[in-house]
């Protein structure tokens, strides 16, 4: 077994500190109880969970009634850490990611990652993965979409901001969420994909998680920064 007390470096401890870390800023936020606040998936049924790259964060805190939880990390030094810290929430990693260049795509190993991803949906897991575009902010692509269709599994959207946080000045605008302070958590109604769904259908869907996505991280900004909470 990895002791930290002498290997402060290595990626497990530092997934380890990233997971206490996060577990802290979990504990210690005011948590607003506000419509949508209430999960309203089935605690024992699978779904996909969504929300914006940079804001992932607090996705343990935002799914914490469900027995198995899954997540999607990138197959990089940072998606190993993060994945680290999940697996110590209780979460099951699966490696990959998508990619626009074909060239990167066997490195990214986005299709094997979205054959386990139905495997985690079949066996009733939640599975926990960015909306968004790779390098491309606040855009869904159609992964997610795509995995709903051929799974047959809800799509919910979240959001879960802290008012407390550092915004970085990298391509996602990433949130280092800080403890004791106020935050939201907040859901979407259930999207679904239609197995048969023709392309433009495939788009509607898409269209509908970007606004769904905007939509819920706006209302929680404004939860957030009000004094009623």
């Amino acid at each position: 077994m990895v002791s930290c007390s002498n290997r402060t470096s290595s990626p497990f401890c530092m997934g380890t500190y990233v997971n206490w870390y996060l577990t802290l800023v979990a504990a210690t936020t005011r948590w607003a109880v506000d419509d949508g606040s209430a999960p309203p998936w089935e605690p024992g049924r699978e779904l996909i969970a969504l929300t914006w790259h940079g804001r992932q964060f607090l996705g343990h805190a935002a799914l914490r009634r469900h027995p198995k939880r899954s997540l999607l990390v990138a197959p990089h030094r940072d998606g190993r850490l993060i994945g680290i810290a999940a697996q110590q929430a209780g979460f099951e990693i699966i490696v990959g990611s998508g990619t626009r260049a074909r060239q990167k795509a066997a490195s990214k190993r986005g299709a094997s990652a979205f054959r386990s991803m139905i495997a985690h949906l079949s066996a009733q897991r939640a599975v926990l993965m960015t909306a968004d575009i790779p390098k491309v902010a606040r855009t869904a692509g159609l992964g997610p979409i795509k995995l709903a269709q051929i799974s047959g599994s809800p799509i919910h959207c979240f959001a879960a901001v802290t008012k407390h946080r550092v915004e970085l000045n990298n391509w996602d605008g990433t949130h280092v969420v800080l403890p004791f302070g106020r935050g939201a958590i907040l859901w979407s109604r259930a999207i679904h994909v239609m197995r048969n769904a023709n392309s433009e259908q495939l788009e509607a869907a898409r269209v509908e998680v970007e606004s769904t996505l905007n939509i819920l991280h706006d209302r929680a900004e404004w939860i957030v920064q009000s004094r009623r909470n």
